[in-house]
């Protein structure tokens, strides 16, 4: 072998060594991007928190015109809002199988606007992913949901219709654009993406019910119930909300309950189990068939609306400026004696927040939870409509 030729045997295994070591540099310099990357995160993510009203009022501002009404802080349509109370029983509701779905509606794609990039080796992530991983809220399961596919309001009723979808599909595709308003200071491409909030083919939307309670007192003035809520939900964390209020969904995993649990009332029933008596039956993740016949709350519940010691009326539904979630704006107004028999000293709430008992019910009170910068703007809805309605309730 000459000169020249172990020069190139030498050149050639240089270049070989330089090629090995390229890759570990390439990916040390990649991990410490995502770990700025996922510290950006979980900055931005605590940063939400902190900011929601800031950031809702800001995008309610920034809406058409058209969609805003009634001075409701939120997004409505025509009729969304409606004249006067109408009793929950009176709402009609749809299940609409998989199988008699004709359009991808059912099996949303997660919009490359919608992932988030950076915060992994592997690529573009989901904001479920990106929550339960990175932010800490592991305790999030990814449940069946009522996924509302049209909501409509007019002379002839009001009627919601629905199909099964999952939990993460509404973060991924709903609760994101939240993270993506913080995120985006103003420019969020994937709402522009998406266009129109009342298409609810665009998204995985979940319906959250929202009931503000009211006690009546005889000839004393009424009260009312609220709810702060802590840092370990993902809506509406640290600020004030209408008690009980959650997500739409069936009491537990068996597709029996996808079907019998296409109830708003019994939906109500459950999220006062879970927020006032911390039941954990009621949860909508569990294995336990309910018996709402006979099993309490319900028993008394069910008991109370049929013998007119509480009455449950639907005010309206809207979006969430922020989210764009849906909800459904209800009120239920309990005979003082009759809370206080079905819940009274249980109340213990649970990890979603803490219990307000005593509210007054009167304008000074209700304008410092309206006007305040600490409160949902689905729970001042419920408030103002409230207070709108308060003759046709029974309330003054």
């Amino acid at each position: 072998m000459n000169d020249v030729q172990i020069g190139v045997l030498i050149a050639a295994a240089a270049l070989v060594a330089a090629v090995v070591a390229i890759p570990p540099t390439r990916r040390q310099g990649r991990a410490a991007g995502v770990e700025a990357k996922v510290a950006e995160f979980k900055k931005r993510f605590i940063e939400l928190r902190q900011s929601q009203i800031e950031l809702s009022d800001g995008v309610l501002r920034a809406s058409d015109p058209s969609w805003r009404a009634h001075d409701v802080p939120m997004l409505t349509r025509a009729g969304w809002i409606f004249d006067h109370p109408v009793p929950i029983d009176e709402i009609e509701v749809e299940f609409v199988s998989e199988s008699a779905s004709d359009d991808s509606r059912t099996n949303v794609t997660v919009p490359a606007h919608a992932l988030l990039e950076g915060l992994d080796l592997s690529g573009p992530i989901t904001y479920s992913d990106a929550v339960t991983r990175i932010a800490g809220m592991s305790h999030f399961t990814n449940g069946v949901i009522y996924r509302p596919l049209q909501m409509t309001a007019n002379d002839l009723g009001v009627h919601l219709t629905f199909e099964a979808s999952k939990y993460f599909g509404y973060l991924d595709t709903s609760e994101v654009l939240a993270y993506k308003e913080m995120q985006s200071s103003g420019s969020n491409r994937y709402r522009k993406h998406l266009r129109d909030p009342f298409n609810l083919s665009n998204r995985v939307a979940s319906l959250g019910i929202l009931t503000l309670t009211i006690l009546r007192n005889g000839n004393r003035p009424a009260t009312f119930v609220l709810h702060k809520r802590t840092a370990k939900v993902v809506l509406g964390s640290d600020l004030y909300h209408v008690i009980p209020a959650g997500e739409f969904t069936p009491s537990d995993l068996s597709q029996t309950a996808i079907r019998e649990d296409l109830s708003l009332w019994r939906n109500i029933c459950r999220e006062y189990a879970e927020e006032l008596l911390g039941d954990l039956d009621a949860q909508g993740d569990g294995g336990r068939k309910i018996d709402y016949a006979n099993s309490e709350p319900y028993q008394s519940l069910n008991m109370a609306l049929r013998n007119g010691q509480l009455d449950v009326y639907a005010l309206g539904f809207g979006l969430d400026p922020l989210s764009w979630k849906p909800e459904l704006l209800t009120v239920a107004i309990f005979d003082a004696g009759t809370f206080d028999k079905i819940f009274g000293t249980k109340i213990v709430g649970n990890y979603e927040g803490k219990v307000i008992l005593g509210e007054q019910f009167n304008p000074m009170t209700l304008r410092n939870y309206v006007e305040g910068g600490s409160t949902r703007p689905g729970a001042k809805a419920c408030l103002r409509l409230a207070w709108r309605h308060r003759s046709a309730l029974g309330l003054t």
